[in-house]
């Protein structure tokens, strides 16, 4: 269940809580970070250190999120664990980790644009159910919150 950690997203949630009960299933709860990218031709020392900092803390930020998540679904006695992975690309990350791990559905939430703002920005959920080789389970609301 790749999450963005908007509320947007964990929409989702209730709608696999159960399906997954039925199903006995393990919950991996996936957000993907981008990489911080430094700038410049000659970056010092002291740059690097900050920027490695702030990267362990945005993904220490996404740990804590996801824990927060999982914990609610486990209060539902649903086995679930969690991964941060960064990743310029998060279809990409799921996709591989889907592939990696054995993966048997993912699950994801979706804006469902279309025309011109897919195809100038793309969809995350459109390149993942593109290119999953496993069943994807995709839920767009009536309206965004």
């Amino acid at each position: 269940v790749p999450l963005d950690g908007s509320a947007f997203s964990e929409q989702i949630l209730e709608h696999i809580v159960g399906l997954g009960k039925l199903m006995k299933a393990d919950y991996t709860l996936l957000r993907v970070v981008e990489p911080l990218v430094q700038v410049g031709y000659s970056i010092d020392e002291e740059t690097i250190r900050l920027n490695q900092q702030l990267q362990e803390h945005i993904q220490a930020e996404a740990q804590k999120y996801l824990i927060s998540v999982a914990e609610r679904l486990q209060a539902w006695s649903l086995r679930v664990q969690t991964k941060v992975i960064v990743d310029q690309h998060p279809e990409t990350a799921i996709l591989e980790e889907a592939n990696q791990h054995g993966i048997d559905l993912i699950a994801m939430e979706t804006h469902g644009r279309g025309g011109l703002t897919r195809l100038f920005v793309g969809s995350v959920a459109d390149k993942v159910l593109r290119g999953a080789s496993v069943p994807v389970l995709l839920h767009r609301p009536r309206t965004e919150s």
